[in-house]
C-alpha cells in the first residue's frame, strides 16, 4: 500500500491545516452512509481499522495510521528513541517525527491554568479513581481557557494537552509534580517517574515506549474517540472533549481490560494447561468475560497483539522472566479454542492481552492501566477532535426508535 509518510515536507500549522479539511463527495470510500442530516458517517483520515477484505470475508486484521500500516509503523519506530513522540508528529501531522534529541521541545498550557490542574491533581491524590482526577484536571483547565474556534488555535492547544497530559498522569499516581527531563521520552521519563528507586533498561523504554505507539490511535468509531468527537461536533472547548473522553475510557470494557487480563493471569499462575483450561471453562459457565480476547472490528487477529506479543518476548528474555511469557502464551492458544467451541467465531487475542504482560513486568498496578492508556489515546484524542471541529458538520446525532413491540399510548 502507498505510504503517506511524504504527505507534507515541512510541517507547519498552515500546512497540516489541510489534513483535517472535509473530505469532498467524491472522495468519499465506497459505501459510506450518510447520517439524518446528510453528513457522511464514520469518514476520517487519521486511521483505518480493517477485520474484513473487499468481499466481507474475515481477514487478519489491519491498522493504517494515517495511511501507513501498524507493522511498517512499528518497523520505523524499532530501536529509535521516543518512538511515541515519532508516531505523534505522524498523527498529527502525516509526517513521521524525526526526533533528534537536540530538537526536541515540550509547551504546556498556560502557566494558570497547568497550575489549576496540578491544584486539583494534589488534592484528589487520595482519590481510588484515577480517571475521575484526570478527567478533573483538564475540566479546571477547560475552565481557564477561552472559547475558542479556529483550527490554528485549537492545534496549538492540542499540542500542550500531549505534552503535559504525562505530567498529570504521574501527578495522580505519585503525588508528585515531576517534569520530562530536556530531550528525555514520554516513556523514559515515565519510568523514571514512577520507579525512582529502579533505574529502567533501554530494553524497558523501549517495550513501554512501543505500547504507548500501539494504544496511540484506534480509528474514529471506538467509544472514548466517539465520544470525543461528539463533543467537538457541539464546539466544547477541546480540554472538555478530552475530559469526556476520559470518562468513556475509564469504563471497565473500554480502558480497564489489560488490568482485569493481569487479574486472570495472577490467578492462574502455577497451573498447568490442563488446570488452566479447567479454570477457563468455569470461567466461562459462570458468564465470566475473558479479558484480553476478541474484539469488534478483527475477527482474525490484532495487528497490534501481533507487534505486542514479540516485544513481550524480548522483554521476557531481558527480564529473565520466559517461564511467565509461556503461561500467557498458551493462555492465548487455549482461550480462542475454548471460545470458537462456546460461541462459534474466532477471538483472538487483543491489544490488552500483551500490553497487560508488557506492564505488569514494567512494575506498572492493573488500577493505574487505564490511565496510561489515556496518556497514549491523547493523542489520537486531539487528532479526531481537529478533525471533527475543523469539518463544521453538524453535530453528531445517531437515530433511536422505537422497538416493534413498544406500545404507543395516547
Amino acid at each position: 500500500m502507498k505510504k503517506m509518510l511524504a504527505l507534507i515536507k515541512t510541517p507547519t500549522v498552515i500546512s497540516v491545516k489541510d489534513l483535517y479539511s472535509p473530505v469532498p463527495a467524491d472522495q468519499l470510500p465506497p459505501g459510506t452512509k450518510l447520517g439524518i442530516r446528510g453528513v457522511p458517517i464514520g469518514v476520517t483520515r487519521v486511521s483505518s481499522v480493517l477485520g474484513k477484505d473487499a468481499s466481507g470475508s474475515n481477514v487478519d486484521g489491519q491498522l493504517f495510521y494515517r495511511g501507513v500500516e501498524f507493522r511498517d509503523v512499528v518497523r520505523q519506530c524499532m530501536g529509535l528513541p521516543m518512538a511515541y513522540e515519532r508516531v505523534s508528529e505522524l498523527l498529527l501531522t502525516g509526517v513521521m517525527g524525526d526526533m533528534a534529541r537536540s530538537g526536541y521541545s515540550r509547551a504546556f498550557p498556560p502557566e494558570k491554568a497547568h497550575g489549576m490542574a496540578l491544584t486539583v491533581l494534589e488534592v484528589m491524590s487520595g482519590s481510588s479513581d484515577i480517571m475521575a482526577t484526570l478527567a478533573a484536571a483538564m475540566t479546571v483547565i477547560s475552565g481557564f481557557s477561552p472559547q475558542i474556534s479556529d483550527f490554528e488555535s485549537n492545534y496549538v492547544v492540542g499540542r500542550t494537552l500531549i505534552s503535559a497530559f504525562p505530567v498529570y498522569v504521574v501527578k495522580a499516581m505519585t503525588g508528585q509534580t515531576l517534569y520530562p527531563l530536556e530531550n528525555e521520552s514520554t516513556a523514559e521519563y515515565f519510568l523514571r517517574a514512577v520507579r525512582p528507586q529502579t533505574q529502567a533498561t533501554p530494553q524497558e523504554i523501549a517495550a513501554f515506549d512501543l505500547c504507548l505507539v500501539a494504544l496511540a490511535e484506534h480509528g474514529g468509531g471506538n467509544n472514548s474517540t466517539f465520544t470525543v468527537r461528539s463533543a467537538a461536533s457541539v464546539q466544547s472547548k477541546l480540554p472538555t472533549a478530552i475530559a469526556n473522553g476520559i470518562g468513556s475510557l475509564a469504563g471497565p470494557l473500554h480502558g480497564g481490560a489489560n488490568g482485569f487480563v493481569t487479574t486472570m493471569m495472577n490467578e492462574l499462575s502455577g497451573m498447568d494447561n490442563q488446570a488452566i483450561e479447567t479454570r477457563l471453562r468455569e470461567k466461562l459457565g459462570r458468564k465470566e468475560k475473558l479479558y484480553g480476547f476478541g474484539h469488534a472490528v478483527y475477527t482474525v487477529s490484532d495487528p497490534r497483539a501481533v507487534e505486542l506479543q514479540q516485544v513481550a518476548k524480548n522483554l521476557a528474555n531481558h527480564l529473565g522472566v520466559q517461564a511467565d511469557f509461556e503461561s500467557y502464551l498458551q493462555v492465548a492458544q487455549i482461550v480462542p479454542q475454548l471460545l470458537k467451541a462456546e460461541k462459534g467465531k474466532d477471538f483472538p487475542a487483543n491489544v490488552d492481552f500483551w500490553s497487560a504482560f508488557i506492564f505488569k513486568h514494567l512494575g506498572i498496578a492493573p488500577e493505574h492501566c487505564p490511565a496510561i492508556f489515556a496518556m497514549s489515546r491523547v493523542t489520537g484524542w486531539v487528532c479526531h477532535y481537529l478533525e471533527e471541529i475543523h469539518s463544521k458538520n453538524p453535530i453528531i446525532r445517531p437515530s433511536y426508535k422505537l422497538p416493534v413491540d413498544t406500545a404507543v399510548r395516547n
